[in-house]
């Protein structure tokens, strides 16, 4: 378990509990709903809960819109549309008014606080926006239902490498993503010129290889979750 992932757990307790918080304020604006507000606010519900729960089923499932920087856009979708739900609550006078303020309040602050007594949120949350703005120097597709991308690092000793990161797409919807794969190039060094990965032995995995100078260097056997 490397660092990172000793990390994000420590901040699976917070997580719960905006995710059991996220849960009651969309229960209590789906039974608002069941008694129709007015036009505008009926609209703004509608836009929150499916905000939520396209965010909800990205992060559950691991499919995301293979659109560019698709983890930057769930995660500014999902707090937009959170705290758009605990405004919501907060101001809504027609049901469980009471329920729905300490709701409200409680959905609000909580988040502010564990930002403030838990710094490592903004350590995973700086390095979720890092690993998703690297822009691909190649890119395409294995099979109908593997693409790839493969872009520049920089390392720790000031030089570059190239990194991979490897989807699957599903056959009835290709304009989604799984990352399957992702780590460092062993063989492939900048500059290159040609990067690309075709299928492997078998379906679990894929071969990376590289041309430079009219070379090419040896393949690396990739394997797939």
């Amino acid at each position: 378990m490397t660092p990172l992932d000793s990390l994000r757990l420590s901040l699976l307790p917070a997580g719960l509990v905006l995710l059991l918080i996220g849960i009651c304020a969309g229960g209590l604006l789906v039974r608002e709903l069941s008694t129709p507000p007015r036009r505008w606010r009926a609209g703004l519900i509608a836009i929150s809960l499916a905000l939520l729960s396209v965010a909800f089923l990205e992060y559950v499932t691991g499919y995301y819109l293979a659109i560019p920087h698709p983890g930057i856009a769930t995660c500014v979708a999902a707090i937009g549309a959170y705290y758009l739900a605990m405004f919501l609550l907060l101001f809504g006078k027609r049901m469980a008014w009471r329920l729905n303020r300490i709701v409200a309040i409680v959905g609000i602050c909580t988040p502010i606080l564990a930002a403030i007594f838990l710094p490592g949120i903004f350590l995973v949350a700086l390095f979720a926006v890092a690993s998703d703005t690297n822009k691909p120097v190649f890119h395409g597709r294995v099979s109908p239902t593997v693409s790839y991308k493969i872009w520049e690092d920089e390392g720790f000793n000031g030089g570059t490498h190239y990194s991979y990161a490897i989807y699957r797409n599903p056959h009835w919807f290709p304009f989604l993503q799984k990352e399957v794969a992702k780590g460092p190039t062993l063989t492939c060094y900048p500059p290159s010129q040609e990067v690309g990965v075709h299928p492997g032995r078998n379906t679990n995995t894929v071969s990376l290889w590289c041309r430079s100078d009219g070379t090419e260097s040896a393949p690396q056997e990739i394997s797939l979750r």
